[in-house]
């Protein structure tokens, strides 16, 4: 397949080599390899030796081992509900961000809690690498209004249409706060919240020395960068996203896909049609729902906690009866629905003790319980 072209052009092979030539993508680069750096962090934080030699990554997984080495739902409960507070407002942008949440996995990915790193493209892949500008946009609305939904559980009225004012209010007011509850290593980082980064990991594990825990996307062939390093990279992107937005509040992954939605939107049109269907889209989009995993679960962990067990599963059966039973298309995929893999999880870990009645898949099981 050669390329069009007009006059004296000529039309060239439509392989890599000549396309990374012709093609300046840079600025789309920047976000790619921060939400990749991000989410290696997950991997490198939570995985099993075992799991890190193999590389057969689960999202799924991670999540499970992220609650059990950080979660303890009691002391959550007693701490996590300010002096005010609205349970209106945060049930609304709770059930805001589920269906957002959809919108950005369906049609689902049949492949996608694999993590590793290897590429497997699915049959629904299309709907990243056809228009990627709206996988971007839909990701970051998704994580904004599971971030909003955490702001009420401490405030009982925000103006959240300015969608700078209640991140920024999140970051300077209860970021530290829920650091210590539910907001867990990498999702902690924020550039300006402590005056160096070394604090948000708190330890070390032995794995990492070893070449098999190292990041596999260097600059040359014989260089492995370490959790520390690619921390220190994702950190120092941070510092230049804060300088961007011009703002005195800390800064964080909410921030930078802010700004990847506002590049997305308005000036990054040029880089993104010519972004080529595979590698870097496919990696985009197991990102994405990667990082989205963890923030939904980050605010239904709240949730739990905030509003109480019940409260909690009768909001949730409230949007699985009006929307998700409601969608053939959408219930006919149940194993492959993002809050409800979660909400077994949450049982099968004892995070709730219940499950609601006549909660039926229509199909094959596809998790991976550890």
């Amino acid at each position: 397949m050669k390329e069009i072209y007009i006059n004296d052009e000529e039309g060239m092979e439509l392989d890599f080599e000549n396309y990374i030539a012709q093609n300046d993508i840079s600025d789309y680069l920047r976000f790619h390899n921060a939400l990749d750096k991000f989410v290696w962090l997950i991997r490198l934080m939570y995985a099993p030796a075992n799991v890190m030699k193999s590389k057969k990554y689960r999202v799924d997984e991670l999540f499970q081992y992220y609650i059990k080495q950080n979660i303890d739902i009691e002391k959550v409960s007693k701490k996590i509900k300010g002096s005010k507070y609205s349970v209106d407002k945060f049930k609304y942008y709770l059930k805001q961000g589920w269906y957002n949440e959809l919108a950005l996995a369906y049609p689902f990915n049949k492949g996608q809690m694999k993590l590793g790193t290897y590429l497997e493209r699915d049959e629904n892949s299309w709907k990243s690498e056809l228009f990627p500008s709206w996988l971007i946009v839909k990701a970051y609305y998704s994580m904004y209004s599971f971030n909003n939904a955490l702001i009420f559980s401490n405030y009982d009225n925000i103006n959240t249409f300015q969608h700078r004012k209640p991140t920024n209010h999140f970051n300077e007011t209860l970021l530290s706060k829920f650091s210590d509850l539910v907001m867990f290593y990498p999702f902690n980082i924020a550039f300006g919240l402590y005056d160096h980064n070394t604090v948000f990991r708190k330890f070390n594990r032995v794995e990492w020395q070893y070449k098999y825990a190292k990041y596999p996307r260097s600059e040359s062939y014989n260089e492995y960068k370490t959790i520390i390093d690619i921390e220190n990279e994702y950190y120092n992107e941070l510092s230049k996203i804060k300088d961007d937005l011009k703002c005195k509040a800390p800064v964080n992954i909410i921030d930078l896909m802010y700004l990847f939605r506002v590049w997305a939107n308005y000036t990054g049109n040029d880089t993104l049609v010519k972004l080529r269907k595979g590698g870097l889209l496919l990696f985009l989009e197991k990102n994405l729902f990667t990082i989205n995993f963890f923030i939904a679960g980050i605010s239904e962990i709240t949730a739990i906690a905030f509003l109480g067990q019940e409260s909690f599963l009768k909001l949730f059966c409230e949007f699985y009866n009006d929307f998700i039973l409601e969608r053939v298309e959408i219930y006919n995929e149940w194993y492959f629905i993002p809050i409800v893999n979660r909400l077994r999880i949450y049982n099968h870990l004892s995070l709730i003790d219940e499950m609601p009645n006549n909660f039926e898949p229509p199909s094959r099981e596809t998790i991976s319980f550890i």
